[in-house]
């Protein structure tokens, strides 16, 4: 994501922004949901386990807290 910005002198300073993306570990999801009951725009229950089904919506919901309350910490944030 790039991000512009206005400076004091009335000139445009463009910069990068690092946009966090969240990632499921498949190989240790119970598939609980409880990342779908907080963010169910970025993630989704298929064949019993989470995926992320929209990286780029963590502005939607709270990413952080479904990381932070799945039982087996299946989901990192990078």
């Amino acid at each position: 994501m790039t991000v512009f910005y206005n400076t004091e002198r009335g000139s445009v300073t463009r910069k990068e922004v690092f946009m966090p993306k969240p990632v499921v570990d498949e190989s240790i999801c119970e598939g609980c949901g409880s990342c779908v009951e907080i963010c169910p725009e970025v993630f989704e229950i298929v064949d019993e386990k989470a995926h992320v089904i929209g990286p780029d919506k963590c502005n939607t919901c709270n990413c952080q807290e479904a990381a932070d309350l799945c039982p087996v910490q299946a989901i990192t944030i990078e």
